[in-house]
């Protein structure tokens, strides 16, 4: 893990995150090393068709659900970027333990030869004209949001984007965006928002559409409910996966790489969603933790194995649950050993020098009553800029 101190004079000119980062206050290791695991939000699907999460069904090698197949004790295979699965064998495997499981109902459109009861049949995959078509469907009404401050240019951004309102089950909702050059892009890329307890769907959509512009196509969560309480842990899980399942069937986003990114409140809920994202079907390459703090019981005893996390804190920020310490003294005490004991990795640990609550602001006072720097789109200021570098290193490399 590195760790490091951000100052608030550490401005960016096209040069690396690490030539910036100010005073470094652990090893200097330099940046780990960024691996592409190969991952894309079909990992699960094409490349680890024996996943055991405790929502998922084993997946056939060729998009579908194995029907019928048991939800536990099925060891996971997964493949890395020189090891590619033979799709013919990993079929007849499936058909001989599942005898036709491999439906076509429950396999998503992938492009990827199906299989039902021995027949090969060959699904498309959706278009992009299709996807916006999708898009344009469910547009966002203009109505409230759940922010606490309500902020009228977020839902313009919202509604000026086309996004996609996404009604789950639960009775939340989500947002979802593609770029319009999403289908000329080498690598596409995909970043879930999890918003903060003040915050709500629709602003962390605009504040990474207006600051990060088009580098990721995006899916916003609404995770509070109606009432004022907020989703916990699997039921956050469960909207994430019933968004991306209805994201993935409209939209050809199959082989992009996905990260989380969840703020205070959300930054929780992002670790425990690591948790269960391990367990199957590891759809995310990475997981970032700003400016939030979870228990060590609500870890729940999942393994980390394989996730990776970028964990950042304003040196200022008191921490919600324990008012006598700050948020990065419980990070650096409580969570990352927390994490890395459970087989996470740390990419970096970065604490903000004179910074409060969130990336998005610097130069503050030591009660955290005003800032000096806000991010804006001509001045990212240091910490939303190192954050962008590696989601794009992460994602895009």
């Amino acid at each position: 893990m590195v760790q490091h101190r951000l100052s608030a004079d550490a401005h960016f000119s096209g040069d690396s995150v690490e030539a910036h980062l100010g005073r470094t206050v652990g090893p200097q290791q330099g940046v780990r090393g960024i691996e592409d695991s190969g991952a894309g939000l079909g990992a699960g699907v094409g490349g680890a068709w024996g996943s055991t999460g405790r929502h998922q069904a084993p997946y056939c090698p060729t998009g579908g659900l194995a029907s019928g197949a048991p939800r536990q004790g099925t060891p996971p295979v997964r493949y890395g970027p020189t090891m590619k699965p033979n799709l013919h064998s990993l079929s007849l495997l499936c058909v001989a333990l599942t005898w036709g499981g491999c439906s076509d109902e429950s396999a998503p459109k992938t492009g990827t030869p199906g299989t039902s009861g021995g027949d090969s049949a060959t699904v498309p995959a959706p278009t992009f004209a299709e996807c916006q078509q999708w898009m344009a469907e469910v547009p966002h009404d203009g109505g409230a949001t759940r922010c606490e401050s309500a902020n009228a240019r977020d839902v313009e951004q919202v509604i000026s984007d086309g996004a996609r309102v996404i009604t789950l089950s639960s009775g939340r909702t989500a947002l979802a965006w593609l770029p319009e050059d999403w289908e000329t892009r080498d690598a596409q890329s995909l970043l879930v928002l999890v918003h903060g307890s003040a915050g709500c769907a629709e602003g962390s959509f605009g504040d990474f559409r207006r600051l990060i512009e088009s580098d990721h196509a995006l899916l916003s969560l609404q995770y509070q409910n109606a009432d004022g309480s907020y989703a916990r842990g699997d039921a956050v899980h469960d909207d994430l996966t019933e968004a991306m399942q209805a994201l993935r069937s409209a939209c050809p986003v199959a082989s992009a790489k996905a990260a989380v990114y969840g703020f205070s409140r959300g930054a929780a809920r992002t670790v425990q969603l690591a948790g269960q994202d391990r367990e199957g079907p590891q759809r995310f390459t990475a997981f970032v933790v700003d400016s939030g703090t979870l228990p060590t019981s609500d870890y729940n005893g999942r393994s980390l194995e394989g996730a990776r996390f970028w964990m950042w804190c304003g040196e200022h920020d008191p921490d919600p649950q324990r008012p006598d310490q700050t948020t990065c003294g419980v990070m650096a005490a409580d969570m990352v050993p927390t994490i890395e004991g459970l087989g996470g990795t740390v990419d970096a640990f970065i604490q903000g020098e004179d910074s409060c609550h969130g990336v998005f602001k610097w130069d503050c006072d030591a009660t955290c009553s005003t800032c000096a720097g806000s991010a804006h789109p001509t001045d990212l200021g240091p910490h939303l800029t190192a954050l962008r570098e590696y989601l794009n290193q992460t994602l895009k490399d």
